[in-house]
């Protein structure tokens, strides 16, 4: 499995759009925090998911609100 990586301005206007279609606050918590993950540099790993564990996975990230740790084992745990 591959990604193309998409840029903060993507991640912010689906955030803004999701928030239009499904309700809730707009604005971002922490946006430094958030470029620092965009910015960051891209490593050449892959998920060894299956596609629904990892529709799971990023339903949970959004409805859950998962944290930054809980992310970070999810994606240690699914990655090769």
């Amino acid at each position: 499995m591959s990604f193309t990586y998409i840029s903060l301005e993507e991640i912010l206007r689906l955030h803004f759009q999701l928030i239009e279609d499904f309700g809730g606050s707009h604005g971002v918590r922490d946006e430094n925090r958030l470029k620092s993950v965009v910015e960051a540099p891209k490593q050449n790993k892959k998920v060894n998911a299956k596609p629904k564990d990892l529709e799971v996975f990023i339903v949970r990230v959004a409805t859950d609100h998962l944290d930054v740790q809980e992310i970070a084992v999810w994606l240690e745990s699914h990655t090769i």
